[in-house]
């Protein structure tokens, strides 16, 4: 507590999990640790819900009604697509899009929506929204990450 940047990590209320090591060498005790962010553990049903409820907070702020949410079979193996080919436009995704509105993201907090969102969740022409979430690792994102994939019509 007595180095600036140690009590600084130490204190650091960012940080949700940590991992600490103990060894001791001879007459010395040597400690480290090592703090980072865990991804919280949603079911996809759970992350879902929360990106809907997301769209449905910034249309109310906008004053705009509610979308009607729908699911879509397709969408769901669209953005299984993402994760497998590590890449948001895959084949599945950019034939969506031919028919829909398309927003797909990465991203490990579901309650907060990206920007690039904005315009599409301010559409006061769109009425309805079908959201698809996949959790998975990949060489770009090794402890995982959410897929995510909205259709808006």
């Amino acid at each position: 507590m007595l180095s600036p940047p140690h009590r600084e990590n130490l204190l650091d209320s960012g940080y949700n999990v940590a991992g600490f090591g103990v060894i001791r060498s001879g007459g010395h005790l040597y400690v480290v640790e090592d703090f980072g962010h865990s991804v919280p553990g949603f079911s996809t049903e759970q992350t879902e819900d929360a990106i809907a409820d997301a769209v449905a907070r910034a249309r109310r702020a906008a004053h705009l009604p509610e979308l009607s949410r729908h699911t879509d079979a397709a969408l769901h193996a669209a953005v299984c697509s993402m994760p497998q080919e590590n890449r948001l436009g895959t084949r599945p995704m950019h034939d969506l899009a031919q028919r829909y509105y398309v927003l797909s993201y990465t991203n490990l907090r579901p309650d907060i929506l990206p920007a690039s969102a904005t315009r599409l969740v301010e559409n006061q022409n769109l009425q309805n929204l079908a959201v698809s979430t996949c959790f998975a690792r990949t060489s770009t994102y090794p402890s995982g990450v959410y897929w995510v994939g909205m259709l808006f019509y």
